[in-house]
């Protein structure tokens, strides 16, 4: 699994643990079969993996997996964020692209990063 990049993207009607949500699955293209499978088997919330199995279990609706490039670009000084291509995201996932889903990828807004000790 060293280097794949992948995004993981939910949705819910309501409030998280009222469940039925979506998630969506988004892996670098250039992730080699094995990373493929292994990602999709953690995704399906059965391999074990707390996180995995959470949310698994409050986004039943589950889109299929999409094989995109993923570039991640981080710029301090303008507090930018991972960017991820509209152009690659399917039509008919961009419409839940636009609310929750992709909010620092598709929508250009400024982030503040901060650690711990307090800096930007």
């Amino acid at each position: 699994m060293d280097g794949v990049r992948f995004v993981r993207a939910f949705s819910w009607p309501g409030a998280i643990h009222e469940g039925n949500g979506t998630r969506l699955l988004i892996v670098d293209e250039a992730a080699s079969p094995d990373q493929r499978r292994a990602l999709l088997a953690l995704e399906s919330g059965t391999q074990g993996g707390i996180f995995f199995e959470i949310f698994a279990a409050m986004c039943p609706n589950v889109l299929e997996p999409i094989f995109a490039p993923i570039t991640f670009e981080a710029d301090r000084e303008r507090c930018s964020n991972p960017g991820l291509s509209q152009s690659a995201i399917p039509k008919q996932a961009r419409s839940i692209a636009r609310g929750s889903f992709f909010p620092t990828a598709l929508n250009s807004r400024r982030r503040r990063l901060r650690t711990r000790s307090g800096s930007k």
